[in-house]
């Protein structure tokens, strides 16, 4: 279960903020929105709001990037390497500075703490804490830049492999592929930690595709899932071309080409939806399947495309972040989806983290004060992060209907549109002024 979450230095967000999923006293819906209330409490699902260009996709591409960087191949030590960091860049000296990333979860019993601390040229700083139940919280390394402090008794198959470690390299990463076992833990953390875009669906399209042929315990569901975008599907099915000498290009460079043709990887993927023919008594007489990237609409194709990795993350207990939440969505399909990960379907500690623009979905009746993040972008540039629990409670109660506080600019990350002037002259735009 993934519990805190923090950045520095990275896109639009300056100074340091903190993303939580930890739960705070209140007991609204803590039966239904939080994850073992009783011990645990930490909630289900978390959802960022906020204006465009207000630093929401930052803080999903923050995350993305520490797990890309952690589950990258350890380097080879490059005499100039470039590590592809993104600083502000809008406050002169920034692009100089590290940039920082730290990461709180619960995994199998223990609760880690990892951080590192970053530029283009080195690891500046680097740290992993371990805390099991009912003890202190220990550290199993820490490191300033070259120099790595080992705990010996608690990370011992470690010794030695600091000096095997680059100062591009990750100390954490380099531990996993020298078989360190409680490296290897906090690695596959990170791999159940998943990422998708609702504007972009055709790489979890693919995944969909894949678990309609390959998992068929997750068919019938999937199935069902679909039949909420569109009642009248009555059957799905998929098509996958597996890569080939035959069908990948010469022009793919050779390393890359090899790559795709041993591990088989899906190079094209097709969804077919089914639906009924009737005849002129309304009578079923036949079915028809389509393509549905040809045949159904787009809020249709991304429903169903959104199936796999949804249900897979409620099968397994993993944690996905899903940006641009809504986009090409109708507002009772981007509710049935907070439902889903809010009821009884999710018994494996799922949890769910968005972006998004929905309004609809910031109601006491839906998500908890500690469930809903407010992004918002100042005059300079930089992007703040505010939860709703954190404000005034004389103000805004469990009962409050967020959304119209919100509107009216309560908790900012709203955009706010004056028009002081509009006139229309012979069919032109007199003047129009406009604040952000």
């Amino acid at each position: 279960m993934l519990l805190n979450f923090s950045v520095k230095n990275h896109r639009s967000f300056r100074d340091l903020v903190t993303f939580s999923l930890e739960a705070t006293s209140d007991a609204t819906r803590e039966d239904l929105n939080l994850i073992n209330p009783e011990s645990d409490r930490v909630v289900k699902v978390g959802a960022v709001f906020g204006a465009n260009a207000s630093g929401k996709s930052n803080l999903a591409d923050a995350m993305s990037w520490l797990r890309t960087t952690v589950l990258s191949p350890v380097s080879s030590g490059l005499e100039n390497p470039e590590i592809p960091v993104q600083p502000f860049l809008l406050r002169k000296g920034h692009d100089k500075k590290p940039s920082f990333f730290e990461i709180e979860f619960l995994w199998e019993g223990s609760r880690y703490r990892y951080g590192v601390e970053i530029d283009s040229q080195q690891v500046h700083a680097e740290y992993l804490f371990r805390k099991r139940p009912r003890g202190r919280e220990t550290p199993l390394f820490t490191r300033e830049k070259r120099e790595i402090s080992i705990n010996a008794h608690q990370f011992k198959d470690a010794l030695g492999l600091e000096k095997r470690t680059k100062q591009d390299s990750l100390f954490l990463t380099v531990c996993a592929a020298f078989d360190v076992k409680e490296a290897q833990k906090i690695i596959a953390w990170f791999r159940q930690l998943r990422f998708v875009s609702g504007l972009h669906e055709q790489s979890f399209h693919t995944f969909t595709a894949a678990q309609l042929q390959q998992d068929t315990a997750l068919r019938k569901p999937i199935l069902e899932f679909a039949r909420k975008a569109d009642f009248n599907i009555s059957g799905l099915s998929s098509k996958l071309e597996q890569a080939t000498e035959d069908n990948v290009p010469e022009s793919v460079p050779p390393q890359l080409r090899r790559q795709l043709i041993n591990k088989k990887e899906i190079i094209r993927a097709e969804i077919f939806s089914k639906r009924e023919v009737l005849d002129y008594r309304g009578k079923v007489s036949s079915f028809l399947e389509w393509d549905i990237t040809e045949h159904e609409s787009e809020g249709t194709q991304k429903f169903i495309a959104l199936a796999g990795p949804i249900l897979h993350t409620l099968e397994t207990g993993s944690i996905l972040v899903i940006d641009e939440f809504e986009a090409r969505l109708h507002p009772e399909l981007t509710r049935s989806l907070l439902d889903w990960f809010q009821s009884g379907a999710n018994d494996s500690k799922a949890q769910l983290i968005i972006t998004t623009h929905d309004v609809g979905l910031m109601s006491p009746d839906l998500l908890r004060r500690d469930q809903i993040w407010f992004a918002e972008k100042d005059e300079t540039g930089h992007s703040a992060l505010n939860r709703l629990s954190d404000f005034d409670s004389n103000q805004v109660r469990p009962s409050t209907q967020f959304r119209k506080h919100y509107m009216a600019g309560h908790y900012g990350g709203h955009p706010h549109i004056a028009l002081d002037e509009f006139r229309l002259t012979k069919g032109k735009t007199k003047s129009l002024q406009t604040t952000p």
